[in-house]
């Protein structure tokens, strides 16, 4: 049996149309090239793509309308694997095979104490409570699944929090200061009003009142006789339920679908929900990453409007950190398509792509195109 073509010999003959004779005689080349060539079909499929931005906001308005009333739920959890997808989804036109999303960790959070800290963790998803005993603890939190909670806790306070980072102190058991660094926590003190702080926002309990305090070098005052009192029936207080969790904007709620899509392998009804993700809010915290994965799920899907969608997105964030992937994707899918100029552009912006395995796709794609 001759050895097996390489990958660059390999895209050379799928480029050409010539399929080597070694695949009659070796079936993993045969099984990589049927592979290759039901990937670049996704480019041949023409279906209505996302619309042009001058129609998304009345769409935007259409949308946000039909959802009011909707149940909402928490956040999405934090977006996983996002390099390992990437760079399959770059080499799509190299019959490599998505690998699969690894299950979420035990934790959501990264603790870092301060010296001295005393503190643990007792207990995992999807309830994770952190027992703060004395001294600082720096936390960064990842976004939360629906239904999930993480909290610090003091015997007088907890701290609750749903996607940042932030500093907590206690002394003696007793919560001593929170800081957010950024993201949204829920400080609820024994005693007190529970208060909602920001990024850049402090905590620290109320001073005491000392022009009350009895200096230490007085003495006692000497006890009054205490005065007969009757008895008296007090009821017993009801436990306060814990509030329900602040509402999720629509778009938050399409973006939390859009990834339980994308881990389901449910690839078209991803690519819908990341659209609606960024009609909603074109320009929030959500849309740049929305607009990356939403042609990332159409190429998935082998749907061709994949190509103009990653087009939109580099217009658009040309500065992403995933600005490379989705250059080299965008170049595989151009080769098929006939326009070689573009193709090798975008295949040499996948140059600077920080995965190896990205740049390394892009290479490939020069080659194919006989470009040095």
């Amino acid at each position: 049996m001759s050895a097996c073509p390489s990958e660059l010999e390999l895209g050379r003959a799928v480029s050409d149309g010539a399929a080597p004779e070694h695949l009659a005689a070796c079936a993993s080349c045969r099984a990589t090239w049927d592979d290759t060539l039901r990937a670049i079909e996704l480019a041949r499929r023409a279906t209505r793509p996302l619309p042009p931005a001058a129609q998304r906001e009345e769409l935007r308005t259409a949308i946000l309308a039909s959802s009011r009333g909707a149940p909402v739920v928490r956040r999405r959890a934090a977006v996983v694997g996002c390099v390992a997808l990437a760079a399959a989804g770059a080499a799509l036109y190299l019959g490599l095979r998505p690998r699969p999303i690894a299950p979420p960790p035990a934790r959501h959070a990264t603790i870092v104490p301060h010296a001295g800290a005393q503190f643990s963790a007792a207990s995992d998803r999807p309830d994770e409570l952190v027992y703060l005993v004395d001294g600082g603890i720096d936390v960064a939190v990842t976004p939360l699944e629906p239904g999930e909670r993480f909290r610090v806790v003091t015997v007088d306070a907890e701290v609750e929090v749903h996607g940042t980072a932030f500093e907590v102190t206690a002394h003696d058991r007793r919560l001593a200061s929170v800081r957010v660094h950024h993201g949204t926590v829920e400080v609820r003190a024994l005693g007190g009003p529970a208060r909602l702080l920001h990024a850049g926002d402090a905590w620290a309990p109320p001073p005491v009142n000392t022009a009350l305090a009895v200096p230490p070098s007085a003495p006692p005052p000497p006890a009054p006789a205490p005065a007969p009192a009757a008895p008296r029936h007090i009821a017993a207080q009801p436990l306060q339920p814990h509030p329900p969790p602040p509402a999720r904007s629509p778009q938050a709620v399409a973006y939390d679908d859009a990834w339980t899509a994308l881990r389901a392998n449910d690839f078209t009804t991803a690519s819908a929900a990341f659209a609606r993700t960024t009609l909603l809010d074109p320009d929030g915290p959500l849309a740049e990453d929305a607009s990356y994965w939403y042609p990332v799920a159409l190429a998935r899907a082998k749907r061709g409007e994949a190509a103009g969608a990653f087009r939109d997105f580099l217009d658009r964030y040309p500065r992403s950190p995933h600005a490379g992937e989705a250059s080299a994707m965008l170049g595989w899918l151009l080769v098929d398509a006939g326009e070689r100029a573009e193709a090798e552009r975008r295949f040499r912006a996948g140059l600077d792509a920080a995965s190896e395995q990205v740049r390394a796709s892009a290479r490939a794609g020069l080659a194919a195109l006989g470009v040095r």
